[in-house]
């Protein structure tokens, strides 16, 4: 996982690599971006924001913003060629609620995922912007190419111009939980990128059908007494402690609220996500009953 104070951080360290790459910049070193003086970056900041017509006003905030980053260690993950993917997830903005969640409260379960096979990168400033909006203003990524595969999981190698995608419509947190899955899986087995995407496409596509059936399948009256039945294995457990038993009960206790059929389909999905949190972490025994009904 890969915070940006800015996306236009993401856009400026692709705009320096396509220079040092056509060998404009000798001698600069990707890999020790820290070494180099803030003078220097000062000195490309202007170059780079002169080309790309910013306003005055954002132009300032930006730079300072960007000129902190790059003089930390944080901005040299970008050039390590040791990470060798990187990704964007880019939802609807009537979905922005599920980017939050993903890079908030799932933020460290993602970390553990991606690990160093691939970096997820995203800013908090964008959580509540459409994925138009944020593309928009992409200098990097080639518009044209773009626009019509939205939302989706915007997939690169070593150039973001080089970007496939995967499509995440009517995709719930869990589900791009399972998507990026597998694109990790896939780059672990050393695949293609063509590959990896067709993996992640076809995951998604079953996600989406899956999702249609569980809503129709599931007697939502079951459902609700073996999530609270699940509650109280939960809480009798001495293998959680604490603070995860709270945060465990709280989301299990949230999601049996609402009686609609939009209600009930997000209330499953939600208990999904967690299911797999707890089977990840060896806790599947304790919430048996529950992950037989919607996993199996």
């Amino acid at each position: 996982m890969a915070p940006l104070p800015d996306m236009v951080n993401l856009d400026f360290c692709e705009w320096l690599k396509a220079k040092v790459t056509s060998g404009e910049w000798s001698g600069f070193s990707e890999r020790n971006t820290r070494e180099r003086t803030k003078i220097w970056f000062m000195e490309k900041a202007n170059e780079y924001f002169n080309a790309n017509r910013h306003s005055a006003e954002d132009t300032e905030k930006l730079k300072t913003r960007l000129l902190d980053w790059l003089c930390d260690t944080k901005s040299d993950r970008y050039f390590d060629n040791n990470i060798k993917y990187k990704c964007l997830i880019l939802p609807f903005g009537v979905d922005s609620d599920i980017h939050k969640e993903l890079m908030t409260e799932w933020h460290d379960v993602l970390h553990k995922i991606s690990g160093n096979f691939l970096d997820i990168y995203y800013a908090e400033n964008d959580f509540e912007r459409s994925c138009y909006k944020i593309i928009g203003e992409m200098k990097s990524i080639p518009q044209n190419g773009i626009i019509n595969k939205l939302p989706c999981i915007l997939l690169w190698e070593e150039n973001i111009g080089r970007f496939d995608t995967v499509n995440i419509n009517k995709l719930e947190v869990d589900d791009i939980f399972e998507v990026i899955g597998k694109i990790v899986a896939s780059i672990k087995a050393k695949k293609t990128l063509e590959r990896i995407i067709e993996e992640a496409q076809q995951v998604s596509v079953d996600c989406v059908e899956r999702n249609r059936n569980t809503a129709s399948n599931i007697d939502y009256r079951q459902f609700v007494s073996e999530v609270n039945n699940a509650i109280s294995r939960i809480d009798g457990s001495v293998e959680i402690d604490k603070k995860q038993k709270a945060s465990f009960i709280h989301i299990m206790r949230y999601s049996i609220n609402g009686g609609s059929d939009e209600d009930q389909l997000k209330n499953v999905s939600r208990i999904r996500k967690l299911l797999r949190f707890l089977a990840g972490c060896g806790l599947r025994v304790v919430v048996e009953n529950l992950f037989r009904m919607l996993l199996e």
